[in-house]
């Protein structure tokens, strides 16, 4: 696996087990951990460069002042935190996966700032967040409540994250496992784009019913029964835009034709084909309709449903699909969508 040069922000609020699954995965691929300058004191067990680098806030200011900073921010706890330039480059240039842990805000900027990078969310419900930071020796009620109203401030970004990862209690394992399988894909589709594989352009939309519901569709692969949901799209075909194609396929796999274009939502890359050895590019778009009955004439979408977004997101057979969901679910909601 050459991952040279490819960096993946793990990003997660307290408890969620960001070290835990980044520890893990040391152990299965190699990664360059992209160190934190802070001015915050060390704990116990702490070195220069584990798990940060320790600087004055003088020191801080005067690398602000130099633009030594790809990133800072100065935290709820009054520390500045923030990645130099040379940082980067140092994990750049490692044979290895570069692993950059930061908050939501941290997330926000780099993905202005340098949009190839993909970012893995790692949360828990917000109980066992709690729990788990109520676990650690020495936690007074202010420390607590201080974390957990920056927690909840968290999961309102979650339109910043590309993946997503439940970390559920005492599935440590299933959470690395999940993360491998994620930055394995990053790394083949990221490849792909590099190396000037073909990518076929597919386009679809997130269709919205009068009755606040959303449109998702059967998935038959060649000789096989449904094996899962999908949205409805599509490839786009020579000569057509990508809003025709996009008509086209919905018409295809729905039956609806009268739509009302709201908004072009993102593109983004899935791998597909039988061996997932094709890369595709696909623009979704943001529609409304009146029309209720749902009668599609494609044969490998035999079927389609209105259904709520979280029923839609849980359904989804590619993680890409669901994944895209997420980042767009606070749009959706904003439209009135069911949840």
């Amino acid at each position: 696996m050459d991952a040279k040069g490819i960096i993946i922000i793990i990003s997660g609020p307290s408890g969620a087990g960001e070290d835990s699954i980044i520890e893990g995965l040391s152990h299965r691929m190699p990664i360059e951990r992209i160190v934190t300058t802070t001015t915050r004191a060390p704990r116990a067990g702490e070195s220069e460069g584990n798990p940060y680098y320790f600087i004055s806030k003088d020191e801080f200011e005067q690398g602000i002042a130099a633009d030594m900073f790809f990133e800072y921010a100065n935290h709820y706890n009054g520390n500045y935190y923030g990645v130099t330039f040379a940082e980067i480059e140092r994990v750049r240039a490692a044979d290895a996966v570069g692993i950059w842990k930061i908050d939501y805000k941290g997330v926000e900027t780099v993905k202005r700032l340098m949009s190839r990078v993909k970012a893995i969310y790692i949360g828990a419900p917000l109980d066992v967040l709690e729990a788990r930071i109520r676990s650690r020796d020495g936690v007074e009620e202010s420390y607590v409540e201080e974390r957990m109203a920056y927690t909840r401030e968290w999961v309102t970004r979650m339109d910043l994250y590309d993946y997503a990862i439940e970390n559920e209690q005492g599935k440590l394992e299933e959470s690395i496992d999940q993360a491998e399988r994620i930055i394995e894909r990053i790394i083949t589709i990221q490849h792909g784009i590099d190396s000037g594989v073909p990518v076929r352009v597919g386009a679809g939309g997130v269709i919205i019913s009068k009755e606040h519901l959303i449109a998702i569709v059967a998935n038959r692969e060649a000789n096989r029964d449904i094996s899962g949901w999908t949205l409805p799209k599509g490839g786009v075909d020579e000569g057509e835009t990508i809003d025709e194609g996009a008509i086209r396929e919905i018409e295809e796999e729905t039956g609806l034709t009268n739509l009302t274009k709201i908004e072009e939502l993102e593109s983004y890359y899935r791998l597909g084909g039988v061996s997932n050895d094709v890369l595709k590019k696909i623009h979704m778009i943001l529609y409304r309709t009146d029309e209720e009955n749902l009668a599609p004439t494609d044969p490998h979408n035999p079927e389609a449903r209105w259904v709520t977004l979280e029923e839609a997101t849980q359904m989804m057979i590619h993680q890409e699909d669901r994944f895209f969901l997420e980042r767009i679910r606070k749009r959706l909601l904003e439209e009135g969508v069911r949840e």
